[in-house]
């Protein structure tokens, strides 16, 4: 999978996840605005895969930042590193959606949870923020997934005394009878199925890369790719559609994310122009996915009581990315600036 492949796969997750929010629940909509509710939601619950494309990318792209580092000394710096950053652009999200909430539509903001929403932890002003912590997670257990992998004896050692350590505080956490919070801390902010989603892409990056040398890469007809990756990727998404019985389940995507993304990716192989349109979405994944609850909470009834669904839902996509690209330019703009700045300095 090719770097601008990845991108298009992120293009999907975005629209995908857009789509999840806005339609998961019909019961919100007035009578008649969805002709098909039932199949709405449904279809609705079904791209949860969103968040498996986006774990499944992320791990696969680690795998190849983590392959130019030697050590933890180097590993866990990048990643923290690179939790920084999507912080930053976490943090610049919610002072917009404070600053929007509380002089546009004066709101009352619950100032106490305010240490909840900017770690990520709880993010109760926009519940959709959610999946940062996991991602803090998987980035790192990262250099651990490299150890298992790729270490040498050393690193397995590290390994393997972090394992036990972990083993023994989980015991000794059992036999003393005070498990529960543990338990309860592991199911409200880990979410175990996501990670192994993330190790399933390192996984396959790590097997590419070993086998890479042994492949054969022959120039198949294009006519064939793309048939070939549609076919794929359209029967894992039906399957995916007929086992969405719960919003909030990821465990079917475990096998089925791995199969749709390789059909998504035969697809964009072939047709450029599709590879392009859906790697600019995914460019700007990040502050999409921030923005767009903000503008879909606010601008919920207006939309729903005088516009058509795919109106709405495409009032959502357009100026969650036109805010996303504003911010993207805006940001390069400061930093920029700045690193101007160090150099004249």
């Amino acid at each position: 999978m090719r770097k601008e492949e990845s991108g298009a796969l992120q293009g999907i997750a975005v629209l995908l996840m857009i789509f999840h929010h806005c339609f998961l629940y019909s019961y919100m909509f007035l009578d008649g605005f969805i002709r098909h509710p039932e199949f709405t939601e449904h279809f609705a619950r079904s791209t949860r895969i969103a968040i498996a494309i986006c774990a499944f990318v992320s791990g696969y792209g680690i795998f190849h930042v983590l392959k130019k580092k030697d050590g933890y000394a180097e590993e866990y710096p990048d990643m923290l590193k690179r939790i920084l950053k999507i912080y930053v652009k976490y943090w610049i999200a919610i002072l917009i959606t404070l600053a929007v909430e509380a002089l546009i539509f004066h709101e009352v903001i619950a100032w106490n949870e305010l240490f909840g929403n900017l770690t990520g932890f709880e993010p109760t002003y926009n519940t959709t923020w959610w999946y940062i912590r996991e991602y803090m997670f998987m980035l790192l257990i990262a250099p651990l997934i490299k150890s298992l992998l790729q270490g040498g004896k050393k690193r397995r050692l590290l390994l393997l005394i972090l394992f036990l350590v972990i083993a023994l505080a989980g015991a000794i956490t059992v036999i003393t009878g005070n498990a529960e919070p543990v338990i309860t801390f592991l199911r409200k902010y880990v979410q175990i199925v996501l990670l192994v989603i993330f190790f399933e892409g390192y996984f396959a990056a790590f097997l590419q890369d070993r086998l890479k040398e042994k492949i054969n890469h022959r120039d198949h007809p294009v006519a064939l790719v793309f048939v070939t990756g549609l076919v794929i990727a359209t029967c894992a998404y039906v399957i995916r559609y007929m086992v969405a019985f719960d919003a909030g389940d990821s465990k079917p995507d475990m096998l089925i994310a791995p199969v749709f993304i390789l059909g998504a990716v035969l697809v964009f192989r072939s047709v450029t122009v599709l590879r392009k349109v859906f790697g600019f979405l995914g460019s700007n994944l990040l502050y999409m996915w921030f923005i767009h609850g903000l503008i879909w909470k606010e601008a919920f009834v207006f939309l729903t009581s005088k516009t058509t669904p795919i109106f709405y839902y495409s009032v959502i996509v357009i100026s969650s990315l036109l805010i996303s690209v504003l911010l993207t330019q805006a940001e390069k703009l400061i930093f920029n600036r700045r690193k101007s700045d160090k150099v004249q300095a």
